[in-house]
């Protein structure tokens, strides 16, 4: 599936895959095209961009579901035109924790996997796997789809392609 995200905004495109929002798994690959890569100073103030992961539906529904109990694999630009860097982030009973775990380059596939059994959110990155403890998410979870910034927006119009397994 290709993903696009306008310039000047945080949310992918709609597609169909959208209508099946609920996940424990998110298995496949992934590739950014060179269009996703941006000088630093295009996207400030400076956060990580989403791929992919899985977050709680918060009950009662509050401002906290995304940021509670939830695991994301994301990226940022790194200097040399092409190149990203990549980390895991697990937001466990709304306190959070991040890894960087390495690089890639635009127009290359790579494996990953967010998944959660017990206390434990299970990431992998080009076969290599982190293991990290959190709290897991409670009741039922939503699919993460590619999301540029924190509070910036995509410098640019980009697309991220990836296959689900």
């Amino acid at each position: 599936m290709k993903y696009t995200i306008k310039e000047g905004k945080h949310f992918c495109n709609f597609t169909i895959d959208k209508l099946q929002p609920f996940a424990t798994k998110r298995v496949g690959t992934f590739k950014l095209d060179t269009d996703c890569w941006y000088k630093a100073t295009e996207a400030q103030p400076a956060g990580w961009n989403k791929l992919v992961g899985i977050t709680e539906i918060s009950i009662p529904f509050t401002d906290t579901g995304i940021h509670w109990n939830s695991g994301r694999l994301v990226y940022q630009a790194l200097p040399e035109y092409g190149w990203f860097k990549i980390a895991w982030y697990v937001y466990s009973g709304g306190v959070r924790k991040e890894k960087e775990i390495g690089r890639f380059k635009a127009g290359h596939e790579y494996d990953f996997m967010v998944c959660h059994t017990g206390l434990v959110w299970r990431f992998l990155f080009d076969e290599e796997t982190y293991l990290v403890e959190g709290e897991t998410p409670r009741w039922s979870t939503l699919k993460c789809y590619p999301y540029f910034g924190g509070r910036a927006r995509s410098p640019r119009t980009s697309h991220i392609t990836i296959k689900y397994e």
